[in-house]
């Protein structure tokens, strides 16, 4: 045949393909384009569906999170609240929740109570035995009571799917031990997707599984979405919704196929313009190239075929023109010159890459299609020890037979084109093997190489640098428990002492309060018979206000306002007296143990007492009145690394120990916090004040579980081994009171306490010249010096809020009149002013609330010589 003829004929084959070609490639690529334009519109419908389903389960969360944390629902699963039910699980609860049962279950999971709303009739029903027996299946409630959040999901009881949500029960305070655990249920009823449905904006149901098989072609298939034509007009989308117990639910929304039919109509108007643009085009270039090229490249063709047939001899000749086909002439004479030359340099490049390689410090090999060594390089051949004559020999023939067996695996499962393999091998069984990382790339024709690496310094630095990580991690898990530790005492401290400061606060307005109250108490009964009747009341009156600044005694010893007045002393006989005198009136048994050396202390002896009053105190209150509580003193020494927060140094340690129920290990961290009880009628003040007072005595209290039951609660102080106590003075006989009408001035900030104060001196012939502050008070003393008609006494409040208190002003009294005697009057009894008033320039100290014969003994001893 004819050139030209074979060309016509090849052009008109080519046209008629290339208009099948692109008759059917733009068809599948409209079809593909509105195929993916409408499995977008049921991927994104199937999303809505699925997040309104997610949004119910949200829902259905939060519901179950309120009522399992809810203490009446922990009292109710504990069998504490009998009249749970009728207060909260009425049918308006059920429609607020939206749910359709309410299933309590015990902590070994058997039902405790399920009630069932029927909404046909708006009654209730008992538990359904399928959803009990699903639930079962299901793993709940094991897997909700077991577990630190909820359990949500869909189960299937029968062919419905249920929406389940479940939690364990605790208190609000997320406190245990769980009570059991709490199922939410809502049934997927018609109203329930109908709802869903309208979200969506098309039909949405529930297929139970297995998934029935599909009327039409699955067109998308990801994971858990499908996407399957219904038939010409529909379209339907499923995703698959796991249930809990372990059985796949789907979820499947239907869509009109608008897309397709617009598909459909664009293919149609396609297909005919590429019809007619191909025929045209191929038309046109078919006469052109008859018309200029056909000539030349049968002299082309005649050309190469000589070429062929006397390679290295053979040219293209000169064709007419100065066109491509020129130049492809004359660049095929010069590609055949290019030819000749790189033949030349290849051979050249071959020696010189051979040398490098040689040169190679890592082991190089090549095997051919046979499996034999084509090429060593000397590294590989130095390092397995081999002569220089390997070619011709398998790898298996040279190598150890791991080693070969290896490689030989490694090279089997790499294909040419792909990435080359990584595999290491081991060299030697002594102590010190060598280790080789192996590189195996497919040459092609079923060549290999293989290019080895010794590795053995790296490995073995890695492997060291590894145990200094893990000594490492070990050392810092250790210093951050150390900081954790730390950083929770220094923040209970913080809080401690800012309560403290409240309470200190506090305590001085009570005792403010007391002082005018047994003040005007002390007026009234000056006013009534001794043999009256009332007289009964007020002594009744007077011992509550005395039990309320006991009271406020004890938050002075909890605050920060002063400090405890210490000197040596032994503290067995304290602690004995102490103890007997909190179990009297009780059936409590004290035992108080204590050797013969007990080492001395240095404390407050009042504040000591109050420790061991309280401690003793606690122990009868845990043992409800009955039983024997044990005190132990001994000596001990603490070391450097000992577990207690105190300096090493000698310590004399006390324990008072009950029988009673122990205190819960949960609440071990709070027993010592103000105002934390777990009694009705305690006011949580005893432990915290005891706690308080041991530590600025530069000692520790802690409560440690008792071996038997019960608890010990432990106090430490610091001892003064060698040293006794010295003895203690012999009071003076009581003062006699003044009769005579002396001068007094007084200031109190308090309105109330200047007004009875100044009426009980006024009654026993005092003078008494009133001041609200240390600024007034100190112009009257100024001015009654200047009238000749100084005071013979000054009783003053020590502290005055926004002005000058007691200390400030006996400073300027005394530069004012060296021969000045004052009393300072406050509601913080434990201030060192208080406890030390010659230090700062007092003769006497009277604390608040006092009687009208504390008023009179303080004035008394202050006014004689």
């Amino acid at each position: 045949m004819r050139l030209t003829l074979q060309v016509a004929a090849m052009t008109a084959f080519l046209l008629l393909l290339l208009i099948v070609v692109l008759g059917i490639g733009s068809t599948m690529l409209i079809d593909e384009e509105y195929r993916a334009l409408e499995q977008q519109d049921v991927l994104r419908e199937l999303e809505r569906g699925r997040s309104a389903l997610d949004l119910g389960t949200e829902t259905l969360q939060g519901s179950v999170r309120d009522w399992a944390f809810w203490d009446e629902t922990y009292r109710f699963a504990r069998g504490e609240y009998s009249g749970y039910v009728e207060t909260n699980l009425n049918s308006d609860t059920f429609d607020n929740l939206d749910i359709d049962s309410f299933l309590v279950f015990s902590p070994d999971g058997s039902l405790l109570f399920a009630r069932t709303l029927n909404r046909s009739s708006s009654g209730f029903e008992g538990p359904s035995p399928p959803l009990l027996a699903a639930l079962e299946s299901a793993g709940l409630p094991a897997r909700a009571f077991l577990s630190d959040d909820t359990v949500s999901g869909l189960v299937m009881v029968g062919d419905r799917p249920v929406l389940v949500t479940a939690s364990r029960i605790l208190t609000s305070t997320y406190g245990g031990p769980p009570a059991g655990t709490l199922c939410l249920v809502r049934l997927n009823d018609d109203e329930r997707m109908d709802a869903i449905a309208r979200l969506v904006g098309y039909p949405v149901t529930f297929v139970p599984p297995p998934l029935p098989a599909p009327p039409g072609t699955v067109v998308h298939e990801d994971g858990d979405v499908l996407v399957v034509p219904g038939n010409g007009s529909t379209v339907s989308g499923y995703t698959r919704i796991p249930d809990l117990g372990g059985r796949d639910v789907w979820l499947r929304v239907e869509l009109p196929r608008t897309m397709v039919a617009a598909g459909d109509r664009a293919k149609t108007v396609f297909f005919g313009g590429i019809v007619f643009m191909v025929s045209l085009f191929g038309l046109i270039v078919l006469l052109a190239v008859e018309r200029f090229y056909l000539g030349r490249i049968r002299t082309l063709t005649t050309s190469v075929g000589t070429i062929e047939r006397n390679p290295g001899t053979g040219r293209i000749p000169a064709l007419r023109g100065n066109d491509e086909l020129t130049s492809l002439g004359a660049a095929i004479n010069g590609m055949l010159d290019e030819l000749q030359a790189f033949h030349n340099r290849l051979a050249e490049s071959e020696e010189q890459f051979r040398a490098v390689v040689e040169d190679q410090t890592e082991l190089i090999c090549r095997t051919g299609p046979d499996g034999a060594v084509v090429f060593a390089n000397h590294a590989f051949l130095r390092f397995f020890d081999l002569p220089d004559d390997t070619g011709g020999r398998r790898l298996d023939g040279l190598l150890p037979a791991p080693i070969a067996r290896e490689l030989e695996d490694a090279a089997r499962s790499h294909a040419p084109g792909t990435p080359p393999v990584e595999t290491e091998t081991v060299v030697g069984d002594g102590p010190s093997p060598r280790r080789i990382d192996w590189t195996v790339r497919a040459l092609g024709g079923g060549a290999y190489q293989f290019v080895g690496r010794d590795e053995t310094e790296r490995y073995e630095a890695l492997a060291e640098l590894r145990r200094y990580r893990d000594e490492l991690e070990e050392l810092v898990a250790e210093r951050t428990e150390e900081l954790l530790a730390m950083h929770e005492r220094l923040a209970a401290t913080e809080r401690l002492e800012a309560l403290g400061v409240l309470a200190g606060g506090i305590a001085h307005d009570f005792n403010n309060l007391n002082a005018a109250a047994l003040g005007n108490l002390e007026l009234v009964r000056a006013g009534i018979a001794p043999d009256d009747p009332v007289q009964e009341r007020l002594d009744q009156l007077a011992r509550q206000l005395e039990r309320s600044t006991s009271l406020t005694t004890q938050l002075l010893t909890f605050s920060q306002g002063g400090s405890p007045v210490k000197r040596a002393v032994r503290i067995a006989g304290l602690v004995a007296e102490s103890a007997q005198f909190a179990c009297r009136g009780t059936g409590v048994r004290c035992l108080v143990s204590s050797p013969e050396d007990l080492w001395t202390v240095e404390a407050d002896p009042h504040q000591l007492s109050q420790v061991v009053s309280n401690l003793v105190m606690n122990a009868v209150q845990a043992m409800d009145g009955h039983g024997q509580v044990e005190v132990r003193l001994s000596n001990v020494v603490l070391n450097e690394d000992g577990t207690i927060p105190l300096p090493a140094g000698p310590y004399v340690r006390c324990e008072v120990r009950d029988h009673g129920p122990g205190v819960p290990p949960e609440l071990l961290h709070r027993i010592f916090e103000p105002f934390f009880t777990t009694r009705p009628q305690g006011t949580g003040l005893g432990l915290s004040a005891s706690f308080s007072i041991v530590r600025r005595h530069g000692g520790h209290l802690a409560c440690e579980p008792a071996p038997g039951g019960g608890a010990s609660f432990v106090f430490l102080l610091p001892a003064l081994p060698g040293r006794h106590p010295a003895p203690r003075a012999v009071e003076p006989p009581h003062p006699e009171r003044p009769v005579t009408g002396a001068r007094v001035l007084l200031m109190d900030d308090e309105p109330a306490i200047r007004e009875v104060t100044a009426a009980m001196l006024r009654m026993n012939g005092f003078q008494v010249v009133c001041a609200a502050d240390g600024e007034e008070a100190l112009d009257r003393y100024r001015a009654a010096l200047t009238a000749g008609e100084r005071f013979d006494l000054v009783i003053m409040d020590l502290t005055v809020p926004g002005g000058m208190g007691g200390v400030e002003a006996i400073e300027a009294l005394l530069a004012l009149d060296p021969r000045v005697r004052a009393i300072v009057s406050s509601g913080y009894a434990n201030d060192p002013v208080m406890a030390d008033p010659a230090a700062w320039g007092f003769v006497g100290v009277l604390p608040k609330p006092y009687r009208l014969n504390q008023l009179l003994d303080a004035v008394g001893s202050a006014l004689l010589p």
